[in-house]
This record gives structure tokens, sequence and C-alpha cells, in this order.
């Protein structure tokens, strides 16, 4: 917690971030601009320009690899997963850290992602997707959990990327062109050949995921979903009710006067 008179507290299982007390004095001194985290650490973006992490080391609570790039080239936007962060620095350089194994290696697709620029960025439990500003498409991770999009990547670059969504293991993309690709962990919606010709042939308007399955409401007012069965992947029992009825969705707030 970032206090009123500038002080910083924490607190909680002191591995996974809950201890700050070998950068309590610099968050406090330099003061915190904005913090992200992973499930086991956090890292902070300080008023001067100087960047803090702690928690888990191997999950993104040490920075010492990339302290100094982080700092001379500053923090735009940072990502993601449970274990790893991406950031985006303000030269256009991109610096990871944390666990390999779930995106904190970035040096299969570095050059790619500074050379291209990375417009947006999308992550599961274990593995991260860019789109570029070129609209070319990288990924990086755990390869069986949504790293490895060889299988779709001239698909994605093709049609364009409109939307994505995730379920812990894999991704699911709705194309500008109205196609669809999924790829990740066949068994937690990396697999949509079941639905794939329905999902196009009426068109994706929303969709939601649980982390093993994917749920679309169809332009046509249908529903489908795909992945884990137990996780939601199977609405047989509740698909004529859920096209009949339809689902319910909180308004957009609106601002008042008068």
């Amino acid at each position: 917690a970032k206090l009123k008179t500038g002080k910083v507290a924490a607190w909680g299982d002191p591995d996974y971030g809950g201890d700050i007390t070998a950068v309590k004095k610099e968050l406090e001194a330099d003061a915190i601009y904005e913090v992200w985290s992973t499930r086991e650490a956090f890292v902070a973006k300080l008023k001067t320009g100087k960047v803090a992490a702690w928690g888990n080391p191997d999950n993104g609570g040490d920075i010492t690899a990339v302290k100094k790039e982080l700092e001379a080239d500053a923090i735009d936007e940072v990502w993601s997963t449970p274990r790893a962060f991406v950031a985006k620095l303000k030269t256009g350089k991109v610096a990871a850290w944390g666990d390999p194994d779930y995106g904190g290696d970035i040096t299969a697709v570095k050059k790619e992602l500074e050379a291209d620029a990375i417009d947006e960025v999308w992550s599961t439990d274990y593995a991260f997707v860019a789109k570029l500003e070129t609209g070319k498409v990288a990924a990086w991770g755990n390869p069986d959990y949504g790293g490895d999009i060889t299988a779709v990547k001239k698909e994605l670059e093709a049609d364009a990327i409109d939307e994505v969504w995730s379920t812990d293991s894999a991704f699911v993309a709705k194309l500008k062109t109205g196609k669809v690709a999924a790829w990740g962990n066949q068994h937690y919606g990396g697999d949509i050949t079941a639905v794939k010709k329905e999902l196009e042939a009426d068109g994706i308007e929303e969709v939601w995921s649980t982390d093993g399955a994917f749920l679309a409401k169809l332009k046509s007012g249908r529903f489908t979903a795909w992945g884990k069965k137990d996780d939601g992947g199977d609405i047989a029992a509740v698909k004529d009710e859920l096209e009949a009825d339809g689902v319910w969705t909180p308004p957009t707030a609106t601002s008042q006067t008068g």
C-alpha cells in the first residue's frame, strides 16, 4: 500500500511480495508512480525513473539483469503472467524477466518486438502474444500453452487481429475478416475444430473464459462453448435457455447532468 504520507507498507507471505524490507527506503525516498504484479512478485516504477522489485526472485522479484535498461530507457507499459513480466520501454526497446517458461525470456523474439514495435499484448498463465504495429504477431513463453503460434501465424497476420481472449493455457483470436483462430493447450480451449464454422458463420459478439474453457455469444444470438467440459466447455444442458432468454450484461455507465 502507498500511503498518503508517501510511506509504503506491505503484508502477507514474505516470499510472494509481503516483505518490502529490502526496497522500503527506495520506494519511500523516490515515491511510487506505478506498480505491477505477477502472482508472486511486484515491480514499481518510481517518480524519479528508478525501478524496484520485490517478492519471489525467480518469478519477477529480481530485476538485476534488466534494471539498468529499465531505468535508462524508461518504462512505458508492463504486462505479466503469474511468474514473469515484460516491459515496453519508451525508446521502443523491450525487456523481460522472471521465469523463462512463463514468458520471462524474449531472446527468440526481442529483435522482432523492437523492430516492429509492440501495439498490444495478451497473456495466458504461461505465455504472451503481441500484436506489432506492422501487423506482425509474435509469441513467447511455454510453447504448449500459447507461446507457439507457428500453426496460426500466417492467418493472424494476413487477416489481422481484432480481439484476443485467453484461458490459463490457450488463446482464441477474432480476426478483422471475421475468421477465428486458436492456439495453445487443445484441451483448455486451444482447439476450435468443432466450433470454428459456427463461430465464423455467425460472427463473435462477445467471449468469456474460465481457466479451461471459452463461451462465445454470437451475433445471431446463438451460444457456443469449447475447451475442458468440467470448466464450462459443455453447454448442452443450458444452450436452449441461453439462446431463448439471452445473457444479461450490466449497462454501460453514462454520465448524468442537471
